[in-house]
């Protein structure tokens, strides 16, 4: 009796020379680990690319322990008691090569830091036209090969797996030492660009060799930053990661120095006005020029900064830069926090949640109140203004004030100097929504008046 034809096969392929025997050792661990970060969504390949850049700085020893012990960590919480499905943390496919390979390890540790502080698309466009402008100008073993959407795969991959690792600390160490530069900085520029905390494309271009040089030579290579454009990251990335002492020169703070050496392998000068197209230069012991990194035609793209801290304290934060400490009449944290607090209890009451038809659609599907109870609010800003300390008979005598003048008023009587682009504009519904408040019925509690919803 004839066999099945799909046993018959597999009886003659018995007898074939199985080509897995035949790998060598050394090839079988590389197609499991391709096998293993194709899974999380990454690409071999490019992390080798990436590797080649990156891997070739060596960590400090402080910066390489405590990365290991935090990420080494797995862990698991159920989403609710005896289910089956949880949340896994801990260390993934891409972690766990790093944790084996310094090299890769270094890369890992230094792409995590850059996808920390900047927004992931705007940051993958740009290292990839790095990349690419390194192979353009014959840099050895670069190449043109990296794609926009495998970089931000793996930046995306390396985020996840590395989310343990606290960088808001290493943020706040560098802020620390440098408060009045922090406030001046935070004064002039708008919220969301934050010109202190994001790389130039300019600068990411220049770091991603000079700090690999001046760590190989740290006697004969100097990288000059002619601003303090990416101020924070660049310390963060080459004194906390890579063990290099560098000098911040005419800061409103003076000259800070980060690390214990006298000779500085990387200053950054401060100016009045920043240029994100000014050249980097890598400088021989002589303060000659070596080389300039000019921004090419090919990296236009301005990278976004993406600021990520904890929620506990943030708000404690926030005050603290945007208030001069050497200010003698400049308000307290409580203060600021005892306003913030009693403004949201304020407008709390009067706040309505609008769900809208469609676009350009006046009368709205959904109205209701969006009230917050103020034993609530009181809760968050426990959290929010960690290490604040207040009273309730406090918070309610300013809840009081804020019903019958504006917060600038207020600030103001505490010895704040607002800026307008620090004032914000809120607004309520306008009086052609039912239960809207009127015109004349505007409370004087924002920053400004409140003005009429647009709808948009």
């Amino acid at each position: 009796m004839a066999l099945p034809t799909s046993f018959q096969l597999s009886v003659e392929l018995t007898k074939l020379l199985p080509v897995r025997e035949a790998l060598s050792v050394v090839t079988r661990p590389i197609l499991q680990q391709i096998r293993e970060l194709k899974k999380t969504g990454s690409d071999f390949i490019l992390e080798e690319d990436l590797a080649t850049v990156f891997g070739r700085a060596k960590l400090d020893t402080k910066m390489e322990r405590h990365f290991k012990s935090a990420v080494n960590t797995p862990g698991f919480e159920e989403i609710y008691p005896s289910s089956v499905i949880g949340l896994a943390s801990g260390p993934g496919p891409t972690v766990i090569r790093a944790l084996k390979e310094s090299h890769y390890l270094s890369t890992i540790i230094q792409l995590s830091l850059l996808g920390f502080m900047h927004e992931r698309m705007t940051l993958s466009s740009n290292l990839v036209a790095c990349l690419n402008e390194r192979y353009r100008l014959g840099v050895p073993d670069s190449n043109s090969d990296a794609k926009y959407e495998g970089v931000c795969e793996f930046l995306r991959v390396c985020a996840s797996q590395t989310s343990n690792f606290p960088w808001d600390l290493y943020i706040g160490l560098v802020e620390a030492q440098i408060p009045k530069t922090c406030t001046s900085m935070a004064n002039k520029t708008r919220v969301d660009e934050l010109q202190w905390r994001v790389l130039s494309p300019n600068l990411l271009l220049a770091a991603m060799d000079y700090l690999c040089l001046v760590q190989a030579f740290p006697e004969d290579r100097i990288m000059a930053v002619p601003n303090q454009a990416g101020l924070v990251p660049l310390v963060v990335w080459a004194h906390y990661t890579l063990g290099l002492t560098v000098l911040l020169t005419g800061s409103p703070d003076g000259d800070i120095l980060f690390g214990q050496s006298s000779n500085p392998q990387v200053t950054i000068k401060w100016c009045d006005h920043i240029e994100p197209t000014d050249p980097v230069y890598l400088l021989d012991s002589k303060m000659e020029i070596i080389l300039s990194t000019e921004l090419s035609h090919n990296i236009h793209a301005r990278i976004i900064a993406e600021e990520r801290c904890r929620l506990k304290g943030y708000g404690t934060k926030l005050v603290n830069r945007f208030r001069a400490k050497d200010d003698a009449m400049a308000p307290s944290s409580v203060k600021l926090a005892y306003i913030t607090l009693a403004f949201c209890r304020v407008v709390s009451p009067v706040l309505y949640r609008v769900n809208l038809k469609g676009e350009g659609v006046s009368t709205p599907l959904i109205q209701t109140r969006d009230t917050v109870e103020s034993w609530r609010l009181t809760d968050a800003a426990e959290i929010f203004f960690e290490g604040v300390q207040w009273n309730e008979a406090t918070v309610d005598a300013y809840t009081d004030a804020l019903k019958t003048q504006t917060v600038e008023i207020c600030l103001v009587s505490c010895g704040f100097q607002l800026e307008v682009s620090q004032c914000i504009n809120l607004n309520v519904l306008s009086p052609s929504v039912p239960g809207a408040i009127k015109p004349e019925e505007k409370l004087a509690t924002g920053f400004g008046f409140f003005q009429d919803i647009d709808h948009r």
